[in-house]
């Protein structure tokens, strides 16, 4: 699904595979481990997360753009 919405807008992406360890690889996905997100959200174009408290936290620190998908 991620890689479907993702080829549907045509931009590069970072995906983080946290604990679950997902992994999405393609020539404009870069599949990573741990980024600190202090590093990683003031480069971000949008923030696509799980909506915990510490990454909505940074996202708005950083005042990224965000999109939660609580589940």
């Amino acid at each position: 699904i991620v890689l479907e919405a993702l080829s549907m807008i045509d931009r590069p992406a970072i995906v983080q595979g946290g604990y679950s360890g997902l992994a999405a690889q393609t020539d404009r996905v870069l599949s990573v481990g741990y980024v600190p997100h202090d590093y990683l959200f003031p480069r971000a174009g949008c923030v696509v997360h799980h909506a915990g408290a510490g990454t909505s936290t940074a996202a708005c620190r950083f005042a990224a753009p965000l999109v939660a998908v609580p589940h």
